[in-house]
């Protein structure tokens, strides 16, 4: 048996303060040993037998995966076509989400009735980037980084992107307050 003595004073001082001369707790000492064990056998595994991918490797495998499933999707998405486009403008359900969606990514910029506050009026019938269902779907899916509008691709689906065009479309003619002037090319 050792000659511990709990809670006895160390033999120093600094600044009038004396410290005690306890031992460590045992779960922090387990815990000790238990990182030491974890460490041997992660270095074994990853450094030793080299079983275990480097991270290198493993950031290679992540992102060709990642851009193998994004190709994947771009090459199973059809053009938006206009009979799918009178197919959402008919249904109010999918008109109310778009609506929604259009308020949460695009008003703070377009205005809540689309209006035009930073960027463009999107209810005449001037249009920067071009009008049709097919332009508006690429614009929004790209941006355009040189206006300062993101690429909504990585966030928002497909469907999204297509019931927010539909929507946007929905609002032709439509003359809201204090709407900003046209600008860009005027459609027929």
């Amino acid at each position: 048996m050792s000659d511990y003595k709990p809670n006895e004073l160390k033999p120093h001082d600094f600044d009038g303060i004396q410290e005690y001369d306890n031992q460590l707790p045992r779960w922090w000492i387990g815990t000790f040993i238990l990182t030491l064990l974890f460490a041997v056998v992660y270095w074994f595994y990853f450094q030793i037998t080299e079983k275990g991918a480097d991270q290198a490797t493993a950031y290679t495998l992540e992102w060709t995966q990642h851009h193998a499933m994004h190709q994947a999707q771009e090459t199973t998405e059809r053009p938006f076509d206009q009979a799918e486009l009178e197919v959402v403008l008919a249904d109010p359900k999918a008109m109310a989400l778009a609506k929604t969606a259009f308020g949460s990514t695009c008003a703070a910029c377009h205005g809540a009735e689309a209006q035009g506050v930073i960027g463009p009026n999107l209810t005449d019938a001037a249009w920067i980037h071009g009008g049709t269902s097919q332009d508006i779907y690429h614009t929004i899916e790209t941006g355009v980084a040189a206006k300062g509008m993101p690429a909504w691709h990585g966030i928002l689906s497909s469907g999204q992107i297509r019931a927010i065009t539909a929507y946007i479309l929905s609002l032709q003619g439509t003359t809201p307050p204090n709407a900003k002037a046209p600008e860009g090319v005027m459609t027929p």
